[in-house]
């Protein structure tokens, strides 16, 4: 949810010579329909359980670097599915970051009005802390937590990639 995942986690798959993929570009793509559009149709349930198909099946091949939706690890059995496939990382930038970034995205459902509009300030400060207060103890079960600092996507892709490095060792 803003937290640079699709472009840090792109720039670390060069480095690292693997494929990347951004689960909700893979679902819009292998459905035919927008995030947005199979959460209006089919409610939200229904996409934590076409996430959860496809994330599997993103392990079928060779290993792989993935950016998963905000919440995802929320879905039952994927947050334990991942951690048997690699190691799960959670990059976790400051609230206001996050702001910044959701207010640029028109595609994300839950922050747009009826009229598909972001909504006003106030509420999607109190959406966001809403969320992070539901999901961050999902997230702090990730192998590592990845605290990013303001710079270009690679920087941070070679940042973390040291840092992930040092980790393992």
């Amino acid at each position: 949810m803003g937290a640079g995942k699709t472009a840090v986690g792109r720039e670390l798959a060069k480095r690292l010579n693997r494929c990347f993929t951004d689960l909700d570009q893979f679902i819009e793509e292998s459905e035919a329909k927008s995030v947005s559009e199979i959460f209006d149709t089919y409610g939200e349930k229904y996409f934590r359980k076409l996430e959860k198909q496809y994330v599997q099946a993103c392990f079928k091949d060779e290993p792989i670097v993935l950016a998963l939706g905000g919440g995802a690890l929320t879905t039952n059995g994927i947050l334990d599915f991942l951690k048997t496939k690699g190691t799960l990382v959670f990059i976790d930038p400051d609230t206001e970051t996050i702001k910044e970034r959701l207010k640029r995205n028109k595609k994300r459902p839950k922050l747009l009005d009826e009229n598909g509009n972001m909504m006003p300030d106030k509420e999607l400060d109190t959406l966001i802390s809403s969320l992070l207060e539901k999901r961050k103890p999902v997230y702090q079960q990730a192998d590592f937590i990845y605290k990013p600092i303001n710079a270009s996507k690679t920087a941070q892709a070679e940042r973390l990639l040291r840092q992930l490095k040092e980790h393992v060792k």
